[in-house]
């Protein structure tokens, strides 16, 4: 899948001809587009945790998971981001139209819950948000999941600021 996963998409052709695309665009060989996907910014200021990310995505069931669904096992951790107030109600709208969801399970006499997983990227490293049908967190922090350390590839530290990118 490309990013961002068009949802709704302007496009026009060389002949100036305006076409409302939703879903995947289908493009005639040979004739200039430009494409526009609609996306939203989530802005935010990377905080510390309590480290429990670490131990929840490591556990086997979610990994296969996130296999399946984002197509790679991620770090284990998860990149805490604490959003602007002007930005806080736009991860509800995400939490109801997840992309995908883990099921929960028992494991060791322990019941572990779903979690919803919404396709986003910072900066150029394409991940999730996620959101554990249990959350740890209070409202106004987000948790990201993707493949690499965030904070070790982009050396990010407390405070740093960063755009969290979705398709709209």
């Amino acid at each position: 899948m490309s990013w961002p996963p068009p949802l709704l998409a302007i496009v026009i052709s060389e002949s100036a001809v305006v076409h409302i695309v939703i879903g995947q665009p289908l493009l005639v060989p040979g004739v200039l587009y430009r494409l526009w996907v609609l996306r939203m910014a989530i802005i935010g200021k990377v905080t510390g945790g309590k480290g429990e990310g670490k131990f929840f995505v490591s556990l086997k069931p979610y990994q296969q998971g996130f296999k399946e669904i984002l197509g790679f096992v991620p770090f284990p951790g998860t990149l805490n981001v604490r959003l602007r107030d002007a930005d806080v109600h736009k991860i509800d709208r995400m939490r109801n139209h997840a992309d995908g969801i883990i099921d929960g399970f028992k494991m060791d006499g322990r019941d572990y819950f779903a979690i919803r997983l919404y396709k986003a990227r910072i900066r150029d490293e394409e991940g999730a948000l996620i959101f554990p049908h249990l959350q740890h967190h209070p409202l106004g922090i987000a948790e990201f999941v993707a493949k690499n350390d965030m904070r070790a590839k982009y050396r990010l530290k407390d405070d740093d600021e960063v755009e969290i990118e979705v398709p709209e």
